[in-house]
């Protein structure tokens, strides 16, 4: 039995936590090198906030996946 995400759930789209944690703490070269600034440039656009959340959507979130909303 597979689930089918709802549409207004909050969740669907947000990546998994073992892939938000490698985009947290993966390794990123130094801004002071011509190297790393083009990998800078090339990159700065890929950090999407999470949408912002009706306090209805806020009680559906599991308690665990709730941080990943403070922003």
């Amino acid at each position: 039995m597979s689930h089918v995400p709802d549409p207004g759930d909050p969740l669907v789209g947000l990546p998994p936590r073992p892939r938000m944690a490698e985009l947290i703490l993966g390794g990123r070269p130094q801004r002071d090198t011509y190297s790393g600034w083009q990998h800078y440039r090339a990159h700065r656009g890929r950090l999407v906030p999470p949408p912002a959340l009706t306090p209805d959507q806020w009680r559906i979130v599991p308690a665990a996946r709730r941080t990943d909303y403070d922003l």
